[in-house]
């Protein structure tokens, strides 16, 4: 792990921060320290997150031009659970192979719009088990179908 991503994590932990952005440090685990940060909200993983504040998606502030070591995550450790104060969590870019730690996050929202962590993982896991064959038949229009009609069923109660 990069010493500036431990400094950064030391620094929240410190100061009690609500948000951790983690996108863009190349890292290929989640840090264990990361746990112990209980009130975070937001946690940044990913290459971007949504900047509520000016209503837009915006590129982690830890990007190097043109492009920084992407984080190449693929396990979510049931840990995860400790953040239970979580709200948004971003992880584009990463390599994931399962959500399920996910379902013991039940304050994820999306769009203003509250995510149950079981929708949010039978979303997934239905988009993901679809994918191959529509991308193998290069039948995007239908694998975005797919994926909007999933979405949209998440903002249903």
């Amino acid at each position: 792990m990069l010493d500036w991503v431990q400094d950064t994590i030391r620094r929240a932990h410190a100061e009690g921060w609500t948000r951790l952005d983690l996108g863009e440090a190349g890292l290929t685990a989640i840090p264990e320290e990361v746990w112990e940060l209980e009130w975070l909200e937001v946690l940044v993983l990913g290459v971007g997150y949504y900047d509520h504040q000016n209503h837009r998606w915006a590129v982690s502030a830890n990007i190097l031009w043109p492009v920084g070591p992407q984080n190449t995550v693929a396990i979510i450790p049931e840990q995860i659970a400790r953040l239970s104060r979580l709200r948004e969590l971003y992880l584009a870019a990463n390599k994931i192979v399962d959500v399920g730690p996910l379902v013991a996050l039940t304050n994820l929202t999306s769009d203003g719009y509250t995510v149950h962590a079981d929708k949010l993982v039978s979303c997934l896991a239905d988009i993901h088990s679809q994918t191959p064959q529509l991308l193998e038949a290069n039948d995007f229009a239908t694998l975005k179908q797919a994926i909007d009609a999933r979405l949209q069923s998440l903002r249903t109660p």
